[in-house]
């Protein structure tokens, strides 16, 4: 109950991590490398998001939403790029920093999920974190799914 909030930024960024991948392929470019490119670039990007939560814990939920928002509000430019062909060569280096910045704050921000939900949990309740941990993974998994089945159908 106290932390749908962290169950949300999961959803949010995992749903549209997928939904991103599931369109490198669809992207237009003179390089048939560009989807590998991208795909590569999100893996290497996200690991690297991944223990940065430890040079910059989050203590806070509101800071977390706020991260995960601002890396929402990011996920059109991604999609503008993805359909912007004036300049192929110019839009397939953006369209690789914007997939590194966007995989880096997703592991980041999941990672960040993890570590403050327990912190979430009362003293008496250490019996709940082994549900708590269940809750976060099917939000991690019902998100991947559908964030997938969205990109497909865009």
């Amino acid at each position: 109950q106290r932390t749908w909030k962290i169950c949300m930024s999961i959803s949010l960024t995992i749903a549209a991590s997928m939904t991103m991948g599931a369109w490198f392929t669809k992207i237009k470019s003179p390089t048939t490398s560009l989807p590998r490119t991208l795909f590569f670039t999100r893996l290497f990007a996200d690991a690297f998001g991944r223990p940065a939560t430890l040079l910059c814990p989050i203590s806070s939920i509101i800071i977390l939403l706020l991260i995960t928002l601002l890396r929402l509000g990011f996920l059109p430019v991604f999609f503008w790029l993805a359909g912007v062909s004036n300049d192929p060569q110019k839009t397939d280096f953006e369209l690789v920093v914007i997939v590194g910045i966007l995989s880096f704050l997703s592991g980041f921000i999941v990672t960040a999920c993890y570590q403050l939900a327990p912190t979430y949990i009362l003293k008496n309740e250490e019996v709940s974190l082994t549900k708590q941990t269940a809750l976060l993974n099917i939000a991690f998994s019902v998100a991947a799914a559908a964030g997938v089945l969205f990109g497909y159908i865009l």
